[in-house]
């Protein structure tokens, strides 16, 4: 694969280090192990989508919690919602690649007001058949970079918005 985005984003785990500080030491589960070297690949930066904090930058300081976005209300999830339009903001004139899932993918339709480009190409697939595919990928695309060098030189690197 040769093309390279200047983010990725990717869903939080219901599995959680509670002595972690940061978004990729917090979420532990399997499946966020596997899109994480995936997405390095192709991505400049990983930005992690949490059911608490919104959208979280992999320097972002957190906290454990025990939150999962289906026990939010509606005016939770509204409140969340709004949190994600904000950091949103800060992606205009850049292009993403989503490892989103529902209800996760609420947030590509508000980057789509955003004009913010995100190729969602893993949306819909079941976890079984996405973990074979990312990691497939992940073969193929460790073995042709390794040749051809890095796909992410001169690619920005920016911030979320607060």
């Amino acid at each position: 694969m040769t093309t390279s985005y200047d983010f990725a984003l990717v869903p939080c785990t219901s599995t959680k280090n509670p002595a972690a500080v940061t978004p990729l030491s917090l979420y532990t589960g399997p499946s966020l192990r596997l899109m994480v070297p995936h997405a390095r690949q192709r991505c400049a930066r990983i930005v992690v989508m949490s059911a608490k904090y919104g959208l979280l930058e992999e320097g972002d300081r957190v906290g454990y919690y025990d939150t999962f976005i289906s026990d939010l209300d509606g005016s939770q999830k509204q409140e969340l919602m709004v949190r994600i339009r904000q950091q949103l903001k800060g992606l205009q004139g850049q292009r993403g690649l989503s490892y989103l899932w529902k209800p996760y993918d609420q947030v590509l339709q508000v980057a789509n007001t955003w004009n913010i480009p995100v190729d969602a190409p893993y949306l819909g697939l079941p976890s079984l058949v996405l973990y074979k595919v990312l990691s497939d990928e992940t073969k193929k695309h460790s073995s042709s970079s390794a040749r051809r060098g890095s796909l992410l030189s001169g690619v920005s690197r920016h911030r979320l918005a607060p």
